[in-house]
């Protein structure tokens, strides 16, 4: 039985390594990167994989999906998908749909199958979770749901 193992460098990469059940020696399988990736991203600050997907934060990540919109540590995840050869390609780059500055989008994240949650902990002072979905028909990724702490009424 082979297992993976996901090795977290602070040089904003990530390495995937294998080994058979009880082996002594680990092998590289896999250099994996942002497409996008930039000096101080802190792309694999927060990793998660779960099965033929995994999810990597960079929550010092500036510009929007696609590749534009500066807004300074808004942050953003990128989903992977194992292919049948084993290579993990990205598949795509999400962010907050209500971007903010600071909002450290990435800064923990979690997978499970076909669905994601994204923390942003400093998003507008209070924090948020987004939660995104994998469309099983068209196999896209969207956001389905912001996760928000619920305030107390005023007196």
């Amino acid at each position: 039985m082979m297992k993976i193992r996901i090795r977290i460098f602070i040089l904003g990469l990530l390495l995937a390594f294998s080994n058979f059940l009880n082996a002594q020696s680990w092998t590289e399988l896999q250099k994996i990167v942002a497409s996008d990736r930039g000096a101080g991203d802190q792309f694999a600050v927060s990793v998660s994989i779960s099965g033929d997907y995994a999810i990597v934060g960079a929550p010092q990540e500036s510009e929007d999906a696609s590749g534009n919109n500066f807004l300074a540590r808004a942050g953003s995840a990128y989903i992977y998908e194992r292919d049948g050869l084993g290579v993990w390609n990205e598949v795509i780059k999400v962010v907050a749909s209500d971007r903010a500055s600071l909002s450290l989008f990435g800064a923990s994240v979690d997978i499970n199958g076909t669905r994601a949650i994204v923390g942003a902990h400093d998003h507008l002072g209070v924090g948020a979770a987004y939660v995104f979905e994998r469309d099983f028909l068209s196999g896209t990724w969207s956001e389905v749901q912001k996760l928000t702490r619920a305030f107390p009424a005023s007196d």
